[in-house]
């Protein structure tokens, strides 16, 4: 087994493909996992463009915890408005990263497989970037990772999120996509994206 700890899985990973039980791989949305340290953020949404409501759309973020080959996401903040974690099995395999668990839907447990690519940004450097607040009304995270960056808020109940690409290190930042009021989100992404205003951008 390839020895593997937190900070190998630093970067920005992409999904290739999921496995539900014993069927066939497939892949019917974008996928995102920054990791920062033992900081992660993660955003899912459909391919299908017309699909974009918010129970096809995934958001969260917290703190990751490693022990080869356990790996465990504590939810910090979540689309869900639940503080879950998820824990599965992490190997790499050919620079692949390949994490099999289970998860616990409608009372019925179900085992699944996840196949994730590593993202080689223009920004060689990875630069990591990882800002939190955490109040009695308001949870936010902001992770930056070379050229991606997923931020979030929950403000009062009401959550927001956005993921965000530039195509070189001094380029301009795009939003890929957002998740309900991303007003909320400005002042924490506006303040972590050197030239990029969100408000203007949407």
């Amino acid at each position: 087994m390839t020895h593997i700890d937190l900070q190998d899985l630093t970067g920005v990973w992409q999904r290739d493909s999921l496995t539900i039980e014993n069927g066939k791989p497939f892949e019917d949305s974008n996928v995102y996992w920054l990791q920062a340290g033992d900081y992660f953020a993660d955003m899912r949404w459909p391919l299908d463009q017309a699909k974009h409501t918010e129970s096809l759309q995934s958001a969260f973020a917290g703190r990751t915890h490693w022990s080869q080959p356990k790996i465990r996401f504590t939810h910090h903040i979540d689309l869900t408005k639940q503080h879950l974690e998820d824990e599965g099995d992490l190997m790499m395999v050919d620079e692949k990263l390949v994490e099999r668990g289970q998860v616990t839907t409608k009372g019925k447990t179900i085992g699944y497989k996840e196949i994730w690519s590593p993202l080689h940004t223009t920004d060689q450097s990875q630069q990591t970037n990882v800002a939190v607040v955490d109040t009695d009304s308001e949870i936010g995270y902001f992770i930056q990772v070379g050229d991606f960056a997923i931020g979030m808020n929950d403000t009062q109940g009401i959550f927001s999120a956005a993921c965000l690409r530039r195509s070189t290190p001094q380029g301009k930042w795009r939003l890929l996509h957002s998740i309900g009021e991303t007003e909320r989100l400005a002042p924490l992404i506006n303040a972590h994206l050197i030239g990029f205003t969100l408000r203007q951008n949407l």
